[in-house]
């Protein structure tokens, strides 16, 4: 048996589900300083959810990785961060 009205919820799920955006590079923190570097990657990931159709004033960073990279020249790291916000 299937419960009442089964077939709107995905509907309701998208409808108050978060828009996000990602943003995904490979920094080396020789030539630009750690914290400058992260504060521009999480500016950027917000640009991106707010291009996505998120309301800027509810955009949030919610998963920041910083992973270092031993194969590649100098300090290099895989940096990933994903901002969401309300849908607009």
């Amino acid at each position: 048996m299937k419960p009442d009205y089964f077939g709107t919820a995905n509907a309701i799920g998208s409808a108050i589900s978060k828009v996000s955006g990602t943003l995904e590079q490979l920094i080396n923190y020789d030539e630009t300083p750690r914290e400058a570097a992260l504060s521009r990657a999480r500016a950027e990931a917000v640009e991106l959810a707010v291009e996505a159709g998120a309301v800027r004033e509810t955009v949030e960073i919610i998963e920041v990785e910083d992973v270092p990279l031993a194969y590649y020249p100098g300090n290099t790291n895989r940096v990933k961060v994903k901002a969401a916000g309300d849908l607009v």
